[in-house]
């Protein structure tokens, strides 16, 4: 059962995003950023005068540290590295880290309102998926300096499903080691929407 709901949850939840060919240690959206700040004149979306944080980022933080809740990565976000800026004194380099802040904003938004994977690989028509959020109009929200808690509130995916499945999720993750014997699938194929198996519990 507990490989069953992972299984799903891998589809339904760690699939949502945009393109899985992305190296996360470097910055994504590098280009569009960096074009968009020398645009529109923008020193900082995310940082004050003095590299500080401002309250979109505080706020911004607590949804990628609880980004595991809905099927992803933490780290996928540059969670870490806007940490050690951000416990440190020395505030090298605001302008980078700021745009780090920017792509993390972006990868997080993209991954809870569009898909990873390509759409024919699971026999499915990309026209009647969920498109991802558009990152220059998200960059847009960012800069009006408006609170985007709202914005952030408004990614999750609403219904029964979702909500028991970040719920089994949650509770599988805070469960010991051991708790469970490991389900072992005596025959491997993809796992497609509609796929049913004798061995699944069903939910």
């Amino acid at each position: 059962m507990k490989k069953f709901v992972l299984s799903a949850l891998t589809f339904t939840l760690i699939s949502m995003g945009g393109s899985a060919s992305y190296a996360i240690d470097g910055l994504k959206y590098h280009s569009l950023i960096d074009n968009y700040y020398k645009n529109q004149s923008i020193s900082s979306l995310w940082l004050d005068s003095r590299g500080r944080p401002n309250k979109n980022t505080d706020t911004l933080l607590q949804y990628l540290e609880n980004s595991w809740q809905h099927g992803l990565n933490p780290e996928n976000y540059h969670l870490q590295d806007v940490k050690n800026y951000l416990d440190s004194n020395k505030n090298v380099a605001p302008r980078f880290f700021d745009q780090m802040i920017s792509d993390a904003y972006l990868r997080y938004v993209r991954d809870m309102t569009g898909m990873r994977v390509d759409a024919s690989l699971i026999e499915q028509d990309s026209r009647y998926w969920r498109k991802s959020a558009d990152p220059q109009w998200l960059l847009e929200q960012a800069a009006t300096g408006a609170s985007i808690k709202s914005l952030l509130d408004s990614l999750e995916p609403q219904g029964p499903l979702y909500d028991r499945l970040k719920e089994e999720l949650v509770r599988l993750l805070q469960e010991p080691a051991g708790t469970h014997t490991p389900l072992i699938l005596t025959e491997t194929r993809i796992l497609r929407p509609g796929s049913v198996h004798q061995q699944f519990v069903p939910m």
